[in-house]
């Protein structure tokens, strides 16, 4: 959930990531992988996704996760971004 009582779907977040990667963004921070099993999932749909398109030109943005500094925290949000290219 982004604020309380406005949350996005993984189809909404994936959405807007595709608009981020068309705007040109160099780094898109998908969001928070260890927060729930729907944030993993939206995470790495768009690692996956809009991680692995290349334009003409061979942009392709960075796709991130948040994780605090705490082992399982990073070793989730890799598990989510490791398909991006």
């Amino acid at each position: 959930e982004q604020s309380p009582g406005a949350s996005m779907t993984s189809e909404e977040k994936v959405q807007i990531a595709l608009q981020l990667h068309a705007l040109g963004v160099d780094v898109i921070e998908a969001g928070f992988p260890i927060a729930s099993p729907d944030d993993f999932a939206a995470v790495r749909r768009i690692a996956m996704e809009v991680g692995n398109i290349v334009d003409e030109d061979g942009y392709v943005p960075v796709i991130c996760g948040l994780s605090r500094a705490r082992k399982p925290d990073i070793e989730r949000a890799w598990d989510a971004v490791k398909f991006a290219k």
